[in-house]
C-alpha cells in the first residue's frame, strides 16, 4: 500500500504554467493586497 495519494495529471501547483506563482503563493498576495483596507474599519 502506498504512503502517497496519484493526484490527477492535470493538477499542478502552478497556476499557469511556466510561470512559478503557485496558489498558496497567490493567497500570501491576496492577503497583502487586501491587509491594508482591512485595517481601516475601525
Amino acid at each position: 500500500m502506498p504512503n502517497y495519494i496519484n493526484y490527477p495529471s492535470w493538477l499542478h501547483p502552478e497556476i499557469i504554467k511556466g510561470i512559478p506563482i503557485t496558489w498558496y503563493s497567490l493567497s500570501y498576495i491576496i492577503i497583502i493586497i487586501i491587509s491594508p483596507g482591512l485595517t481601516n474599519l475601525t
